[in-house]
């Protein structure tokens, strides 16, 4: 009697033991740009979670995700806020519907939803990457022909 109850006691243990190691933390959202009219294809994504960080790109239709462990060395649980960066500099980001090239960075923050499916938490956050205005665009060509300018001469 006493070797089938620690039998099942083990069992329990090792079920136990394997949802805690499984249990995870999604963070995704969608890449939008400046008006939220369009998706971001190609954005390079930054993801800090309680200082871990992972990185990922927005993909073909501007969504982008990454998974972190509940515990252990990454540590990211219900309740933890955690910060998402967009870039689309020195990378090909486009829209995508109007094939637009961005090129912009923008940073927000979201909080992590506890127990949404009984073994994993989610954030959805959802980022928008505004373009250079006409202004800056103007003055990033200006400094271009200046230095060609200076170079050729």
């Amino acid at each position: 009697m006493k070797k089938t109850l620690s039998v099942m006691i083990l069992g329990l243990f090792i079920v136990s033991m394997i949802g805690m190691v499984s249990a995870e933390t999604m963070i995704a959202g969608k890449v939008y740009n400046d008006d939220h009219s369009d998706t971001v294809i190609g954005a390079n994504i930054t993801i800090t979670c309680n200082t871990h960080i992972k990185t990922t790109t927005s993909n073909s239709v501007g969504d982008y995700g990454v998974t972190y462990l509940e515990i252990g060395l990454e540590d990211c649980d219900a309740g933890d806020d955690l910060s998402v960066n967009a870039v689309c500099a020195n990378v090909d980001c486009t829209e995508v519907i109007s094939g637009n090239t961005i090129v912009g960075e923008n940073t927000v923050s979201g909080t992590i939803i506890d127990d949404v499916a009984d073994t994993w938490d989610l954030a959805i956050v959802n980022i928008s990457v505004p373009e250079f205005g006409l202004f800056m665009g103007a003055l990033t060509l200006l400094c271009a022909v200046g230095i060609f300018a200076f170079v050729r001469r």
